[in-house]
């Protein structure tokens, strides 16, 4: 850990970061609502991450659908609650449009595209043959990485495409 540290791969927040996070979760945990009472949509380390990437000019890398939806698409964030809670989920428009404004800036990368970017580049080459893309992928989905499958699906069929079209040497190059 220390050496990860020191390297600068991981970085400890100060104080002050970490009270924005407790800002942030003030907003962000006051959103929405149900006949029951508010509900909490992040808890201290995905808020911890999103102040960090904020501050730093970082990416956030999370696969947590709801803290990536509330970065990337807030609006259709109401939609995941109501599905979640099988019931009315009302939320504070005002609320919504400041964290939207807030956090328009913040980029958002899942592991599933860091896999996908790895397998395009060719860092499992020595798997090649054993058509294992479309498998790893759904893994990394089943281990709980916000994706689709037809995301999935689009990935592989783009990406064999590419190999069908330039050969399998360029395509992963």
């Amino acid at each position: 850990m220390e050496y990860l540290v020191n390297t600068k791969c991981f970085e400890i927040i100060s104080q002050k970061q970490l009270k924005e996070s407790l800002n942030l979760a003030e907003k962000a945990n006051n959103i929405f609502y149900t006949k029951h009472g508010k509900l909490e949509i992040l808890q201290e380390g995905e808020l911890e991450s999103v102040v960090f990437a904020k501050n730093n000019n970082a990416i956030l890398v999370i696969d947590e659908i709801v803290t990536r939806w509330l970065v990337e698409e807030p609006k259709r964030l109401h939609a995941l609650m109501e599905q979640r809670y099988r019931e009315k989920v009302l939320f504070n428009s005002k609320i919504l449009s400041d964290m939207e404004k807030d956090l328009s800036n913040l980029a958002v990368v899942r592991s599933v595209d860091f896999v996908a970017f790895a397998i395009k580049k060719g860092y499992f080459k020595k798997y090649e043959g054993m058509h294992y893309a479309r498998h790893l992928l759904y893994a990394i989905k089943h281990a709980g990485c916000a994706t689709t499958y037809e995301e999935i699906d689009k990935f592989v069929k783009e990406d064999l495409k590419e190999v069908f079209e330039n050969g399998k040497k360029e395509a992963f190059n």
